[in-house]
Parts: C-alpha cells; structure tokens; sequence
C-alpha cells in the first residue's frame, strides 16, 4: 500500500466513533423525524410507499457514509470535508422530504 494510501484508512486500534460520526447520525435521525411527520399527515398507503421510498433514498446515503467512515480514518481533513458535505445534502433532502414527490422531487434526487 502506497503511503499516502495507509494514511486514509483507519488503523484496527481507532473502532471508537468520532463526534463528527454521532454529529452526522443527528442529522439522519433529523431527516427520520422529518419523514415520520409526513407520514403522519398522509397516513394512507400512498403516504406510506412515498415515504418507504424516501427512507431507503436516505438509508443508502446514510449506509454508504457509515461504511465510508469504518473503513477510512474519519480524522482526515479530507473524510471530514466529506462527511460535512454529505451532512449539508442530507439537511437538503430532509428539507426537501414533504414535496419529494411534488415540485422539490428534482432537488430532492439531485441532492
């Protein structure tokens, strides 16, 4: 493994989450708080597969972040400047939840 490399991954004695980590699941519990509330207000089969859709949209960000963090050192300027960006997106999805599938479904796919 080249050097520049090994300084990306994280080491087997750092299992141990960072604040940024916990900061950055904040922001999905954010987003589920956000999807349960307009399941709420549309509580009828059509309000629960648009919401389905929705949580597996931000369960994949969420899934692929989480596997990025395990395996790449999150201490890294760089992992960090990613996580970051990936917790602003999903502020913008979470925002962009209730007209997901009105006028706001194209910033919500694109985000």
């Amino acid at each position: 493994m080249t050097g520049g490399a090994a300084g990306l991954l994280r080491r087997p004695e750092e299992p141990r989450a960072t604040y940024l980590e916990l900061f950055f699941d904040l922001v999905f519990v954010f987003a589920l708080a956000r999807l349960s509330q307009e399941l709420l207000k549309h509580l009828n089969w059509r309000g629960a597969f648009q919401t389905l859709v929705l949580l597996l949209a931000l369960w994949a960000v969420w899934a692929n972040t989480a596997r990025l963090t395990d395996r790449l050192n999150p201490q890294q300027p760089l992992i960090q400047l990613l996580v970051i960006a990936t917790m602003f997106g999903t502020l913008m999805m979470a925002a962009a939840a209730p007209e997901a599938f009105g006028e706001h479904g194209l910033f919500f796919a694109g985000v």
